[in-house]
């Protein structure tokens, strides 16, 4: 397993910022979908556990936004973000896997517009 770890520590130290902001983005949806088995499976401890680890992300991507550089773009990402991080706190307190479906789609959306930034990068 330290070698598991090694490598996810020099792939995130090494990432173009484009491209970890894809992985983090990867990392809500599967936790938002982790969180929504164990809501079916009635375990509570695993869906805060899940859920609050998308709230982590989240929270993440909030702190690290830029409004003086960013402008509109950032503070419409700000909204995103708050919009998710609320919803899911409601997701979590209501057991509501429709709420988690909700930010999964909007991170979905955020992921495809960070994907479009990579793929042009590329080529």
């Amino acid at each position: 397993m330290k070698s598991v770890a090694k490598y996810q520590e020099v792939e995130v130290t090494t990432a173009d910022p484009v491209e970890m902001i894809v992985k983090l983005y990867e990392g809500i949806v599967r936790f938002n979908n982790l969180a929504k088995k164990a809501i079916e499976e009635g375990n509570i401890g695993e869906r805060n556990n899940f859920i609050n680890r998308s709230i982590a992300i989240i929270g993440e991507l909030a702190a690290s936004l830029n409004t003086d550089e960013g402008g509109e773009v950032a503070v419409n990402l700000a909204r995103l973000y708050e919009y998710s991080i609320n919803a899911l706190n409601t997701a979590n307190i209501k057991n509501d896997t429709a709420l988690i479906d909700s930010v999964t789609r909007v991170i979905e959306e955020l992921k495809k517009g960070w994907e479009g930034i990579l793929n042009g990068k590329d080529g």
